[in-house]
């Protein structure tokens, strides 16, 4: 089977701010680092947590060739993404 790609998975320490402030920060860079590829973006979501969950968010971009997500922990400074 040829390789079309490559899966990489990043996780960051010391990633502290407010959830909404910081994931919409993540967000925007996510989208602008996909417009810069010939990849398209199929569906997004950016859901903040800090009801009934730690502080933090979700972002999701769906692609039409993959995916890229980031989960963060913003009161525990930690942060994933996955592309």
């Amino acid at each position: 089977m040829k390789n079309i790609g490559n899966h990489v998975l990043i996780d960051f320490i010391n990633c502290v701010g407010h959830e909404e402030l910081l994931g919409d920060f993540i967000f925007r860079l996510m989208i602008e680092s996909i417009e810069n590829t010939n990849m398209k973006i199929v569906h997004r979501k950016l859901q903040i947590l800090n009801k009934d969950t730690p502080a933090g968010f979700t972002a999701v971009l769906l692609l039409d060739a993959s995916h890229f997500t980031a989960h963060a922990y913003t009161d525990l400074g930690l942060l994933a993404i996955d592309i």
